[in-house]
């Protein structure tokens, strides 16, 4: 996936700040959305183990992409129709 990206990121010209600003809003889209209750009709919940969470305090000081990595729990989602 690095390599991948590195490449897209190149292809379409995309700065480092855009890359990190864009899972930053992401993230806060989504905890505000949670915190609101947008979607509390059409979530249904679901018991996780300890240990994983939602990230409510990331941050794109530091050079660990802490932004741009993925949770665990991230893509932990079912769709029914």
């Amino acid at each position: 996936m690095g390599v991948s990206a590195e490449k897209c990121a190149k292809y379409y010209n995309l700065a480092r700040e855009d890359q990190d600003s864009f899972p930053m809003k992401s993230y806060q889209r989504s905890q505000k959305a949670h915190e609101s209750g947008k979607f509390e009709n059409e979530i249904t919940p679901v018991m996780i183990p300890r240990g994983f969470k939602v990230k409510t305090s990331t941050t794109v000081e530091f050079d660990e992409e802490t932004a741009n990595a993925s949770p665990i729990n991230d893509g932990g989602r079912s769709l029914l129709v």
